[in-house]
């Protein structure tokens, strides 16, 4: 006991010093050589600030926001409430690629009109096709804002919560995700 609370003495843990990982699985070796190979090639000393710098770093946020709503069609909304399921899941699809094709989405638009159909289509529409897809893309939207879907976040949850009963496990499966991406933001 002694012995462990001298190194722990040593480590300092108030948070000046980060500990660094020096011992290594087998399936880390290569992880091991390349931290070596990288500190030998440029023998500079690799300094701890440099480390959080590079791990602190989100893919994510370098990604440019595009304004999805403006890039919609002109009658989107019309052919939402059309009586055809195939012109509604057309729609829908457009939707979800503008949505996949652009996964950061301007988060200081004004979303409140797009979630509002995309949750009365999974509430009231018939087509489980058309109510999946408005599942996905209510998935992507919640995925790509992160903190600012925070004022439609608990509506979308209890709206895929309710829609949780099916026993069918793919409707499950893309409320559930819909759920954990929301989620966050609340």
């Amino acid at each position: 006991m002694q012995e462990l609370q001298t190194e722990f003495e040593k480590l300092d843990l108030n948070g000046a010093d980060k500990p660094r990982q020096t011992r290594f699985l087998r399936s880390q070796q290569d992880l091991k050589e390349r931290i070596e190979g990288t500190a030998a090639a440029s023998s500079i000393v690799v300094d701890d600030t440099n480390i959080e710098m590079q791990e602190d770093l989100d893919p994510f946020e370098m990604i440019e926001p595009v304004n999805i709503l403006e890039r919609l069609s002109k009658d989107f909304f019309e052919k939402l409430e059309s009586k055809q399921w195939k012109d509604r899941k057309e729609v829908l699809d457009d939707l979800l690629t503008l949505l996949t094709q652009n996964p950061k989405p301007k988060p200081d638009s004004d979303y409140s009109e797009l979630v509002k159909v995309l949750k009365k289509i999974i509430t009231k529409d018939s087509n489980i096709t058309v109510v999946l897809v408005a599942g996905k893309c209510l998935t992507a939207l919640a995925k790509g804002l992160r903190k600012a879907f925070k004022n439609y976040a608990l509506g979308t949850i209890d709206v895929c919560l309710d829609r949780c009963r099916e026993k069918k496990t793919n409707i499950l499966e893309v409320f559930r995700e819909a759920c954990e991406a929301a989620y966050p933001a609340w």
